[in-house]
């Protein structure tokens, strides 16, 4: 029999260890949860998942002002 769960692991900073859980269920100790790879959920992870060097995200994101 296969097995059909899948999981994630991510390194959590309250625990200071990777754990992983199975893909819906959040982190128990920070509460961060799966993100498919390449989707981001808000702009500001460009910068704090480095995705982005900061000085392009701010050309990308700077209101012209």
């Amino acid at each position: 029999m296969q097995n059909k769960h899948e999981w994630w692991t991510h390194y959590c900073l309250k625990k200071n260890d990777n754990v992983s859980f199975l893909k819906e269920d959040d982190c128990d100790w920070c509460g961060e949860r799966y993100q498919e790879p390449g989707v981001v959920a808000h702009p500001q992870e460009l910068l704090t998942k480095k995705i982005l060097p900061p000085d392009i995200f701010y050309k990308v994101f700077s209101n012209g002002s």
